[in-house]
């Protein structure tokens, strides 16, 4: 006879605690992450729960365990808005391997405020981290994951801000939400997810950035444009990243990367170097935390006539904006521009 997995009951508790405008903002990113299809389509369905909550850091991803459950790398990370300068220290410095939250999470798979598990703690290494994690925003939070050592990966998102957050109201939010993650994140993971080998390790945070554009055949003018810096820049990194990987070209780069776990990070997009398409006739872009606002112009008075949309920026909203510049930087618009056209 078949095993029946026990139905999980619906926590009506949970939603009596909300308002109305919550409860249908929480079903509407429940919604989202069902369909999730992509990293991209999760990462949002993070950053609307953040948008609809008090957290101002968000993160989630995968992690790669062996088969007795010991932690052997990240293949999948999905930053929302945790400060990069941070997830480079957590990186090097090896931080996992004396972060009380995370190696609870391996212990004992779950949902936990970071506050009481802070209050175990004990060796200098932990309160030096904790006091680290305090100066880039998070002081307080709640973390949520789940793991499967037969299956070789664990999942988790965490929840934080800079002040402690409301464990009795947000925890059995968060715990709730995190099923629907761990699913998310299970169903959208790469096909052969890998620890991540030290050559890689010794990559940082921008060099594993740049690489996954690499990999999605950006050109390192376009790799510049996106991620706000010079194509200067992005050559003296492309160079650190052959050294450190000991290869000679860019292809060869990323075969090498991915055989020895390259993390997927979905990286944060710099608003900033896209702003010259606000001359664009049709389309004005103003930067609000991760969401780009586009308001439609009408072409004769040029005034805001409506909100059109509000919502992160895909990866294939990225390459079409791309291109555009591309045609603006040469001129090639034409009637594409008088026609006003929106993104969508």
């Amino acid at each position: 006879m078949a095993h029946v997995q026990e139905k999980r009951p619906f926590p009506k508790e949970l939603f009596a605690r909300l308002s109305k405008a919550e409860c249908e903002g929480f079903i509407e990113v429940l919604h989202f992450a069902v369909q999730s299809e992509s990293p991209e389509d999760v990462k949002d369905v993070l950053a609307r729960f953040q948008a609809l909550f008090s957290f101002t850091r968000v993160i989630g991803g995968l992690a790669k365990l062996s088969r007795a459950g010991a932690f052997e790398g990240f293949t999948n990370v999905l930053n929302v808005s945790y400060p990069e300068e941070w997830l480079r220290l957590y990186w090097q410095k090896g931080y996992f391997e004396v972060d009380p939250v995370f190696q609870t999470a391996l212990r004992e798979p779950g949902t936990q405020h970071w506050e009481d598990t802070y209050k175990a703690t004990s060796s200098d290494k932990q309160r030096e981290f904790m006091a680290a994690a305090k100066e880039f925003g998070l002081g307080d939070g709640i973390t949520t994951g789940s793991a499967d050592p037969a299956c070789g990966v664990g999942t988790f998102c965490s929840f934080a801000s800079a002040e402690r957050v409301d464990a009795k109201r947000y925890v059995p939010l968060v715990e709730y939400f995190g099923y629907h993650v761990h699913l998310a994140l299970l169903r959208t993971a790469p096909k052969s997810s890998q620890a991540v080998a030290p050559c890689v390790r010794e990559l940082t945070l921008r060099e594993m950035t740049i690489l996954n554009w690499v990999k999605n055949g950006k050109t390192n003018w376009e790799i510049a444009k996106i991620i706000g810096v010079t194509e200067r820049t992005v050559r003296f990194h492309v160079e650190s990243i052959f050294s450190k990987l000991d290869v000679t070209s860019r292809s060869h780069a990323v075969a090498t990367a991915i055989e020895h776990g390259l993390p997927t990070v979905v990286p944060h997009i710099s608003y900033r170097s896209i702003s010259c398409l606000s001359s664009v006739s049709g389309t004005h872009f103003s930067d609000s935390a991760n969401t780009l606002c586009r308001r439609r112009y009408d072409c004769a008075s040029c005034s805001p006539c409506n909100v059109f949309t509000t919502k992160p920026f895909s990866l294939n909203s990225i390459s079409f904006i791309l291109r555009i510049s591309c045609l603006l930087s040469r001129g090639h618009l034409g009637d594409f521009v008088s026609w006003g056209y929106c993104f969508s």
